[in-house]
């Protein structure tokens, strides 16, 4: 049998040697043991708060709470100490926050209203605004002017007297190679200018009658580069052009004698035939006058040069309408709108017809000219349909 002294002095060592371990595996994880406890620090009493303070302190305590603070004035009773007399609370209050009353902020109904028209003025967004596109320019059209005293630009070659061929590229100008005088005294080449076209226009300024008076035959603009200092100097005088109807933008030429064909008029013929249509139909006189064998010998125009030409009619046409709409004084313009959409692809399209009382010599004629049609995206709402026709509007000056 084993002594029951020397078991239990063994589950003793083995006790604290297990203890010794886990001590010693806390302190190199890095833990730190307790402090063993102080006397004062178990002796520390903490604050009791009386039945009658919790009560003025909190009213609306829960009924646990006032359970556990009878039980504990109980026990004090029991022990023989005294309950803990119960704290004052003085309310005080501020007299001057009392008596004032509260302020109130009102907003200026006139100054939010003038804010709100600026934003609705404002609030057109980029797919509503129609503002009218600048005109287009070629270069041929630019230099229209030009070519009254000048030929197109070409190559030639000049022979020297040594037998030397010499290959240059310029324009001619008219008036100096069919002088005999200018070419005896100069000579042929003088008359070939090999500079851009501003030294063209330089030159012209010596020609200046004449090109003045063929850019007024062909109702061509001078240019300032061709004319004269004293002629810059003089103030230029405005032509009052006559507004032109859109039906005789693109008149019909049936009771018309046939002129002669020149690169003008082949480019108005082929924008009056795109844009008329019916482009299927033989008979209609655009199509006859655009296709017909005396073009072939013209100088046709390009594409670009037939879309910068409908591009720059529309602008007219819209200025023409805008300033007849501005002279009218017998009364107020009238606009009717159009909205549908196709069916095939759901594009919507808005069309703006505008309509006032013309009077020349006594006599009352209704006009009705479209001064805007244009696709919609977005809603068809009050909204977003009033904005369209605000820019529209605004693009013609009528408000």
């Amino acid at each position: 049998m084993s002594n029951p002294r020397k078991s239990s002095r063994k589950r003793t060592a083995t006790a604290k040697a297990l203890a010794g371990s886990e001590t010693r595996n806390a302190t190199q994880k890095g833990s730190r043991s307790r402090p063993p406890k102080s006397p004062m620090n178990s002796k520390l009493k903490r604050p009791v708060v009386s039945e009658e303070e919790s009560d003025s302190s909190n009213g609306s305590s829960p009924p646990e709470h006032r359970r556990a603070s009878k039980k504990k004035a109980s026990k004090r009773v029991r022990k023989g100490k005294a309950p803990a007399p119960p704290v004052d609370v003085e309310e005080v209050r501020d007299l001057a926050t009392m008596g004032s009353k509260p302020e109130v902020i009102e907003r200026d109904s006139s100054t939010e209203d003038s804010d709100n028209g600026e934003d609705e003025r404002n609030d057109l967004g980029a797919r509503h605004k129609a503002d009218l596109p600048d005109l287009l320019t070629i270069k041929k059209q630019q230099a229209s002017d030009l070519l009254t005293v000048f030929t197109e630009r070409c190559t030639v070659k000049f022979v020297s007297i040594d037998g030397v061929v010499d290959t240059k590229k310029g324009r001619w100008c008219i008036i100096c190679k069919d002088d005999e005088t200018f070419v005896k005294e100069n000579g042929k080449r003088k008359a070939f200018h090999l500079g851009s076209n501003s030294s063209c226009r330089q030159h012209t300024r010596g020609h200046y009658e004449f090109y003045k008076a063929k850019c007024r035959e062909l109702g061509i603009r001078e240019n300032h580069y061709a004319m004269p200092r004293d002629v810059l100097r003089e103030p230029e005088k405005k032509s009052k052009g006559k507004q032109m109807k859109i039906d005789r933008l693109f008149q019909k030429t049936e009771n018309k004698q046939l002129q002669e064909f020149s690169r003008d008029s082949v480019l108005h013929a082929v924008a009056e035939f795109v844009v008329v249509g019916k482009q299927g139909h033989l008979f209609e006189t655009a199509y006859v006058v655009a296709m017909r064998p005396a073009a072939t010998i013209a100088d046709l125009p390009s594409t670009h040069d037939v879309t910068t030409y409908i591009h720059n009619s529309f602008i007219k046409l819209i200025k023409d309408i805008k300033a007849e709409m501005q002279s009218v004084n017998t009364g107020r313009i009238s606009t009717t709108t159009d909205l549908w959409s196709i069916d095939q692809t759901k594009a919507s399209f808005l069309g703006l017809t505008a309509h006032w009382i013309h009077v020349e010599k006594g006599r009352w004629d209704l006009r009705s000219h479209v001064i805007a049609f244009r696709g919609v995206s977005g809603a068809h709402n009050g909204d977003n349909l009033g904005r369209y026709i605000v820019s529209l509007c605004e693009r013609v000056e009528y408000y």
